[in-house]
């Protein structure tokens, strides 16, 4: 008899694709890659925690694709591991704390992207006063900037350091209704996720 834990292979459902599809239009629009949104879309809605091998079955797309994307999500704290399946497996569900994923992509992400901008700037300052004019630069416009990004700095880091701001509606939304969470331990599929080519997964990388 099979493990309680198994389940047939059920296909995933066109309007499903499709909604995974625009969510991972979506994010590609904020600075995310698609198959980020993709791979959220179809943990959050899954009644149970995935494994690799169910999201490589589900999206038919490839095991490779798929482990660089779930690393990429965790780096991001936006997917949560919550233990292994039957079969050994590690599974996988959506951080249900939106605060704690908001301020994690600020932190690792924005942060990051100032960092450089900031680099970018001092990389231009330290160029001679007189080859800025030369090159048409306005020194106003460049102090300016420089103000600007300070400002920029000291704006995101007051609030990732904000310890109560008020995200109820959010937290509201995401919250999962009873009898649908998906801390269980449970597998959902017996794919094997052997990796193979796939003709969409150029696509879904981007």
């Amino acid at each position: 008899m099979k493990g309680w834990w198994v389940v047939t292979e059920n296909q995933t459902l066109p309007e499903m694709q499709e909604l995974s599809d625009q969510i991972g239009e979506f994010v590609y629009y904020w600075g995310f890659k698609r198959i980020h949104g993709k791979i959220w879309a179809h943990l959050y809605l899954a009644q149970k925690p995935l494994d690799a091998a169910d999201l490589v079955r589900l999206m038919n797309i490839s095991k490779a694709l798929v482990s660089i994307s779930l690393r990429e999500l965790m780096e991001y704290e936006v997917i949560q591991q919550v233990g292994k399946s039957p079969r050994g497996t590690q599974l996988y569900r959506t951080n249900p704390d939106i605060l704690q994923v908001i301020m994690s992509v600020l932190r690792q992400r924005e942060k990051r992207m100032l960092a450089r901008v900031q680099a970018a700037y001092d990389g231009l300052n330290k160029v001679s006063e007189a080859e800025r004019e030369r090159s048409g630069l306005s020194a106003a416009n460049l102090a300016q900037l420089a103000e600007l990004i300070q400002k920029a700095v000291v704006s995101l880091d007051a609030f990732i350091s904000l310890k109560a701001v008020d995200f109820g509606d959010w937290q509201q939304a995401f919250t999962l209704p009873n009898g649908a969470d998906q801390g269980g331990f449970n597998a959902g599929s017996t794919a094997d996720g052997d990796g193979r080519n796939h003709p969409k997964e150029a696509a879904y990388a981007r």
